[in-house]
């Protein structure tokens, strides 16, 4: 029998349970078994379900936690930062205005 690989959906949200927020780049980082590319679709598709919920701080980095409601963001939450959902566009949009 061949072994099987847990969804990355499943291995980013045992990976938010035991770690509390994080940036995306660090929870693209710890996931190195899993591409850049498919660590943002599932973020992307987690934070549309409601499942995570993905901030961005004051700089150009998001931060991804567990559901909005849990302990960990509750601890995690800046003022005037709002949560939602992450587009490829909107990071490039971003980072784009930081580089220019």
């Amino acid at each position: 029998m061949a072994e099987t690989t847990p969804s990355v959906d499943l291995v980013i949200c045992r990976e938010l349970a035991g770690i509390g927020p994080c940036t995306f780049d660090e929870l693209a980082h710890r996931l190195s078994t899993y591409s850049w590319a498919q660590v943002f679709s599932a973020v992307d598709r987690l934070s549309r379900q409601g499942t995570i919920s993905v901030s961005r701080t004051r700089g150009v980095d998001y931060v991804v936690s567990n559901l909005a409601g849990s302990s960990h963001s509750r601890a995690f939450a800046r003022p005037g930062v709002s949560s939602g959902t992450i587009s490829g566009d909107s990071i490039r949009r971003r980072v784009n205005r930081e580089v220019a």
